[in-house]
């Protein structure tokens, strides 16, 4: 056969084009452009703030995962990070860099910038041109949070979550000059300055104490015993040429100035004009700048501060969307889990606020229909909500408490577990994604309940049988076709399925294993990963949020699966262009409009973003290479290194439990093979892949990971076994504010702390074996088992009751833990907290607020 007729019947054999699609976002914090005024910048979260001598500032956006420069000239300049998180880009041009959460930021003499990348615990550097590299070092981090840049080449670092001070000198040599290994104990250390005489300041901040460190020893410059003013909580210092000290005091909202004489001034946030003050930065020439979290200020005697950047909330932010909808007229609908709002963008481009108030504590879907108004799945409050035209918010179902109950009865007398979605369909009966009920539940029009599909009980069922009487897996999303099927993302067995109107289920998509595979041929036999999000076009073509593979999928109606947005990586990019090539990080809720075209939450990017249909053009054909040419060589596997292996919640190195949920540094694609068996994979990021640890592994033996890369291992790390090894979830870091819930299903933070004596919920993973003993890789079912170890909360200087303590319901090697908070003995504020279980302990740095 000769060549020209292989290429005939290879594009006779293709697929018809399938439609591709623009992306652009809609919503979501803005992307200031390099070159625009810094005055109408807008920020997500300055966490870090510095100053060189030319008076440009510098600006680390923690939650956005930038740094910025603003130039004198007052124009606004890139200088790392992309936008998305992420640990890629060294040697390479920052501003195409990613970085993960990035805290403090300095400037030496020369021009380079370092930044203290928080959630990829290394500090990187940015030369004058542009480059960005890692700062090799043999200091080993948890969690660096702030730095500083001697005039003698030294950086001093603080580990926030390790409560010490490294000096790293310019050869990469480090010590710890305070803090644990050293004489001098620390806690929380946050803000380092160093003075130009071999002294650096420290904000010791859960010691409430600002310290200096020289030649071996270290001074309390200001406590909250100084005959001054006291230091309050200082997180930020900064020091100029002639001595002078600026720090910031959270606690008391404050700026607190000592010049080298001694003496101490004070200003409150209000007296400058501002309401809250997050950093402060002093430029080698004493030029004062003060930053709230959106904007910063500088700072002169007799004068009003002068703004110099942001300063405005940005309206288009999102904090956390995760579910989308449309109504008729062309107005979005988010669902804003972060902020529990919802959030609403007319057509005319009008930003408002569909509903927020107290009902909404944990929104995770939101539904629109022309009769009924706006309906809401509250996760952690087990209830439907629904929302006035006027914003006011009322109970459509449930009583707040999780369960099963009121199939037959009307929707006032109902019980749910976490409902996950709800859709509507023509006739405006409401369907909800009972999730931990692992059932699709119906509320009638007239308000009766019943159950759609589901047995109450995980598992995966077959096609062919009664929707009723098919089991699902932690059902996450649910929507209506044009023809009365009833879609079902059916997240824990990674598949769709469909309910037809006659009551029988069909598997559309997904072959019950996580993976990410199968575009272009049967849905059926293409692997997803956890889709949270559906949406079915007039024709009856599903669209489906493929979650953890980072990717919008179509399974068209004649059950072929295509991909039509994302590449598979987690990242910010390519908006304004071919949507297979862009970028998404975690793609939640999904919508579509009579026009076709698609709104999606995206919600690690905090954006929502719309997928535009665009002109059909023909594929792209590569013939294959003629007879006789050699194939490509296969490349070779990398060299076998050393695997990084941490505790998931501490990201601490150390013992694995029996169990217990582990983080290894992998690409998503890699296999994470334990003693040679493939490990249970739970979740995947940027650079990172959970699995967990066999129940099976004994204590005190040891077990080795593996990374399997192009079929060969890539990586290996033996790791010793302990009966215990607890780490405590937090909001973010592995320290910091502890992941915890009220009895009401909300977070606690500073905006809503625990009230004492109230019984709260904390998440643990390292508790050890567990009885029953669970299956690896699966999350507990009833009966839920319990740790075989003592267990022991401590906040502050209080021991804690107890009440139970158990297997998280749903997920796999996590252990709740509920306990009654101290009572009016231990002051309001934000407290230490400690979980032991069995004589072993968490790790440092983990807070809860009480009061």
């Amino acid at each position: 056969m000769n060549f020209s007729l292989r290429v005939c019947l290879f594009l006779a054999a293709l697929p018809a084009a399938a439609q591709s699609f623009t992306v652009e976002t809609l919503l979501g914090p803005a992307l200031n452009r390099d070159g625009s005024a810094a005055l109408s910048a807008r920020f997500a979260s300055i966490d870090g703030l510095a100053a060189d001598a030319a008076g440009r500032i510098y600006i680390a956006d923690a939650t956005a995962h930038r740094v910025w420069r603003v130039n004198v000239d007052g124009t606004i300049t890139t200088v790392a990070g992309t936008g998305a998180p992420g640990d890629s880009g060294d040697g390479g041009p920052a501003s195409s860099a990613t970085l993960s959460a990035p805290y403090g930021i300095a400037v030496d003499g020369g021009g380079s910038v370092y930044i203290a990348d928080f959630g990829n615990a290394r500090i990187r550097r940015v030369d004058p041109g542009g480059t960005i590299r890692a700062v090799t070092t043999s200091a080993r981090f948890t969690g660096p949070r702030n730095i500083a840049a001697a005039s003698s080449g030294d950086l001093y670092v603080s580990d926030y979550s390790a409560h010490r001070v490294w000096r790293i000198a310019p050869g990469g040599a480090a010590a710890v000059i305070a803090g644990a290994g050293s004489q001098v104990t620390l806690s929380a250390p946050a803000g380092v300055a160093a003075d130009g005489l071999g002294g650096v300041y420290i904000a010791d901040s859960g010691n409430k104490r600002i310290l200096r460190a020289a030649g071996g020893a270290t001074s309390v410059v200001l406590d909250n015993q100084s005959a001054e003013a006291g230091a309050g909580t200082p997180v930020a210092v900064s020091v100029d040429a002639f001595g002078t000290l600026l720090a910031v005091d959270t606690a008391g909202n404050r700026l607190i100035q000592r010049t080298a004489s001694g003496v101490v001034t004070v200003l409150a946030a209000a007296d400058l004009g501002i309401e809250t003050i997050a950093e402060a930065a002093l430029s080698p020439r004493g030029q004062a700048y003060v930053a709230s979290r959106l904007g910063v200020w500088k700072l002169a005697a007799g004068s009003a501060p002068e703004a110099v950047a942001g300063g405005g909330a940005d309206a288009t932010a999102l904090e956390g969307p995760i579910g989308v909808a449309v109504d008729t007229a062309g107005t979005i609908f988010v669902a804003e889990e972060a902020a529990r709002r919802i959030r609403k963008l007319a057509p005319d481009g009008t930003i408002g606020i569909a509903g927020e108030g107290s009902l909404l504590t944990d929104p995770v879907s939101v539904a629109w229909d022309p009769a009924f108004g706006i309906r809401a799945a509250d996760f952690q409050s087990n209830r439907i909500v629904g929302v006035t035209s006027a914003g006011d918010l009322y109970t459509v179902s449930g009583d707040g408490e999780p369960g099963l109950s009121g199939d037959g009865d009307f929707a006032a007398k109902a019980r749910w577990n976490k409902p996950r979605a709800v859709a509507f369909d023509a006739a405006g009966n409401l369907y909800v994604a009972d999730s931990a009920n692992h059932r699709v539940r119906r509320i009638a029009v007239d308000g009766r309940v019943s159950t759609i599909a589901g047995t109450g009980t995980a598992g995966f069922a077959p096609s062919g049988g009664l929707a009723i009487r098919s089991p699902l897996d932690t059902p996450a999303a649910v929507a209506i076709g044009p023809g009365g099927d009833i879609f079902i993302a059916d997240a824990g067995n990674h598949a769709v399925a469909a309910v037809s109107p006659a009551g029988i289920f069909t598997r559309i998509a997904g072959t019950g294993t996580a993976g990410d595979s199968g575009d272009g041929g049967p849905a059926t036999r293409a692997q997803l990963r956890f889709p949270a999000g559906l949406a079915v076009d007039a024709a009856g073509a599903v669209y489906l949020a493929d979650t953890f593979n980072h990717r919008v999928r179509r399974v068209a109606p004649d059950g072929t699966i295509v991909t039509v947005a994302g590449n598979g990586k987690p990242g910010l990019a390519g908006d304004g262009g071919d949507a297979k090539l862009s970028q998404w990080n975690t793609p939640t809720g999904v919508a579509i409009d009579a026009t076709g075209r698609l709104y999606v939450a995206d919600l690690e990017n905090h954006r929502v973003r719309r997928l535009t249909p665009a002109a059909q053009t023909p594929p792209t054909v590569t013939p294959a290479e003629p007879p006789g040419n050699p194939a490509p060589s296969t490349p070779a596997p990398p060299a076998l290194t050393e695997a990084v292996v941490r505790n998931a919640a501490s990201l601490a190195a150390g013992p694995v439990a029996p169990g217990m949920v582990v983080t290894v540094d992998a690409p998503a694609s890699a296999e994470i093979r334990i003693d040679g068996k493939a490990a249970p994979r739970l979740a995947t990021r940027d650079g990172q892949v959970d699995v967990q640890a066999p129940y099976a592994a004994a204590p005190g033996s040891t077990v080795t990971f593996e990374v399997w890369r192009l079929g060969v291992p890539a990586a290996e790390r033996k790791v010793a076994v302990a009966a215990a090894s607890p780490g405590v979830y937090t909001a973010s870091g592995g320290a910091g504010q502890a992941a915890i819930l009220h009895g009401d299903g909300s977070r606690n933070s500073t905006d809503n702390p625990a009230v004492r004596g109230s019984v709260v919920s904390l998440f643990v993973t390292g508790a050890g074996m567990l009885t029953p003993t669970p299956a690896d890789g699966t999350g507990a079912r009833d009966p839920l088992p319990t740790p075989v170890l003592p267990v022991a909360v401590r906040v502050g200087s209080s021991d804690c009751e107890v009440i139970w303590a158990g297997a998280a319901p749903g997920l796999a090697g996590v252990v709740q833990v509920n306990a009654r908070m101290p009572g009016l003995f231990t002051a309001p504020g934000v407290r230490r907290l400690k979980v032991a279980i069995g004589g072993a302990e968490s790790q440092d740095g983990v807070t809860i607020v009480l009061k």
